[in-house]
């Protein structure tokens, strides 16, 4: 039996979700249009079919086939909802800066939560960030919308060509393996920021190659700069570049096909890690660029000696936040630059502290 999409996993999250009359569902994403499209997919998977409602703070509550009036205030809004008895769905934009800077609101959210337990009507609410005050942490379900899935980033990818104005020779040069790796290029991405990357690949091209890839990882290369702690190697040097070291060599060729569909549909289990070690100029940091060249994927550099030094903050949160922006564009090659930092640090630690848990992670 065929594993669903990761789409037809969140409307099947979603629905049970309001099954179990959940009354507030707070949503971690940035994705405002895509949750919006699949909101309104889940609609149409009841019936009859309830009403959707989406508010931000300059529009108000407005349906497809309904406006509410006098609804713009997040306090009016909210009333509103209170007091409609048919079977709803509203997904507020915009509210959580709010939350914790108005207790009154928090307290009308609450009222919200006790109005709706007992229907199948639920109020969702949108962020990019968790702003829950602890009032309403009993009350809310967290859902962490996943990222696009390789089918969703592949109809954007074919939404691009296909408007383009070189549309026939680009979807003619577009072989099946292109494409796969296209696609594969521009996971971790949004569905926004997917379009992006594909349109500003395609410019000033008639037909497409492999070289069409590295335009694709730029865009992610703006995500994991504004991490300040990652930098994007574009340098991309080919396995013949490598001279010797043939056992690595075939290591990596015998998981050629990891990341591609075969692979995922065989079972081939994802390679945790490679330590590479050696004197200086053996080629420690070409194999590095290698193998994210080899996969088609972007690389990430993380020095270790600059996460103790200080100038990014605290070692442990700076980690942190380069292991989310890794997770955030995968798939990805992350190269640990240095890590015998970590290791001498915490040889001259009694008991480890923060640097031992930060080499622990």
């Amino acid at each position: 039996m065929d594993e669903p999409s990761k789409k037809q996993q969140i409307l099947q999250d979603l629905k049970k979700l309001v099954l179990s009359k959940a009354s507030i569902v707070y949503i971690l994403s940035d994705e405002e249009d895509r949750l919006e499209t699949l909101l309104k997919e889940f609609c149409a998977t009841f019936q009859p079919k309830p009403k959707l409602f989406i508010w931000t703070p300059f529009q108000g509550l407005i349906g497809e086939e309904e406006t509410i009036e006098n609804s713009k205030t997040p306090f009016d809004a909210l009333d509103r909802v209170i007091q409609r008895t048919d079977q709803a769905f509203y997904l507020f934009e915009g509210i959580h800066p709010l939350m914790n800077s108005d207790p009154l609101l928090t307290r009308k959210i609450k009222d919200v939560h006790r109005a709706l337990r007992n229907r199948y009507s639920t109020l969702f609410i949108i962020a990019p960030v968790l702003v829950v005050p602890e009032e309403l942490r009993r009350d809310m379900v967290i859902y962490e919308l996943p990222m696009p899935d390789a089918s969703e980033v592949e109809r954007i990818l074919n939404s691009v060509v296909t408007g383009s104005p070189n549309a026939a020779k680009l979807t003619e040069s577009l072989t099946p393996e292109l494409k796969e790796n296209m696609v594969k290029a521009a996971l971790g991405l949004s569905l926004d920021q997917a379009a992006r990357a594909f349109r500003s690949a395609l410019i000033g091209r008639a037909t497409l190659d492999t070289s069409v890839i590295d335009g694709v990882i730029e865009e992610k290369g703006q995500l994991i700069r504004k991490s300040g702690i990652l930098n994007l190697v574009t340098n991309r040097p080919t396995l013949d570049e490598v001279g010797g070291l043939e056992n690595l060599k075939e290591w990596l060729k015998k998981r050629g096909n990891v990341l591609s569909k075969e692979g995922k549909a065989f079972g081939v289990q994802l390679p945790k890690g490679v330590l590479i070690t050696g004197v200086s100029g053996c080629g420690k940091s070409l194999c590095a660029k290698v193998f994210a060249s080899f996969w088609g994927v972007p690389l990430l550099h993380l020095d270790m000696a600059r996460l103790y030094d200080g100038t990014v903050g605290e070692p442990e949160k700076a980690l942190q936040i380069a292991l989310q922006t890794a997770e955030t564009v995968a798939p990805s090659v992350l190269w640990i630059d240095e890590i015998e930092a970590g290791i001498s640090i915490q040889s001259q630690k009694a008991g480890g502290g923060a640097q031992s848990r930060v080499f622990a992670s």
